[in-house]
């Protein structure tokens, strides 16, 4: 008797272990949120953006709803980088920029302002400057045709968007820069659609 209650409760822990790991192959079905404004993933006090006009919007300005349309601003030339940091790892599965608002130009004042055209994604690569652009290889890369083209958003798929510690944008040109140099871009909205990332060893472990 003794005998078969042990092979009994072996057998009871072997069916609970194969629950478990069913369980956590399973697909985790998680919500996509803006980051930003649903949740306090992102490290507000390590985001940054380089070359940006200091007199126009803040990365955090255009990260948040911005209902006024504020404008985040490159100084000297069409270039940004702008650097996201979160607090946990997080899965990434869009992103979306506008850039329908453009700055107003004072009376007198000459600077030319242009959409973004050429943006790219690094995952990752929050230690990154400008001088690394080139030697790094981007996670995505968005090129524009149209002007007029209001907003871009991108999917984020595959493995380069997940379990993410930082995420930077790159405008690498504006339309009109090829021309003039001193063309400045801008960004009214960045939004990170995505969620925490799943801890497995910690479900494991639980």
């Amino acid at each position: 008797m003794e005998g078969f209650d042990n092979e009994s409760a072996n057998t009871d822990v072997m069916r609970q272990h194969q629950l478990r790991k069913a369980n956590l192959s399973a697909p985790q079905r998680m919500e996509a949120v803006d980051l930003m404004m649903c949740t306090d993933l992102i490290d507000r006090a390590r985001c940054e953006a380089l070359n940006s006009d200091h007199e126009q919007a803040t990365m955090l300005e255009i990260l948040q709803a911005n209902p006024s349309d504020k404008v985040l601003v490159s100084d000297g030339d069409s270039q940004l980088l702008l650097k996201i940091f979160f607090k946990e790892r997080v899965d990434i599965t869009r992103i979306k920029l506008r850039f329908d608002k453009h700055p107003e130009v004072k009376e007198g004042d000459d600077v030319v302002y242009g959409k973004p055209n050429v943006i790219k994604f690094y995952a990752d690569k929050g230690d990154m400057t400008f001088d690394d652009c080139e030697a790094c290889k981007p996670a995505d890369e968005y090129r524009a045709s149209d002007e007029n083209t209001p907003e871009v958003e991108r999917t984020c798929a595959g493995r380069y968007f997940r379990r993410l510690e930082s995420l930077v944008v790159f405008v690498e040109s504006a339309f009109g820069s090829e021309e003039d140099d001193q063309v400045k871009s801008f960004i009214n909205r960045l939004s990170i659609i995505g969620h925490q990332a799943i801890d497995y060893h910690a479900v494991y472990k639980s």
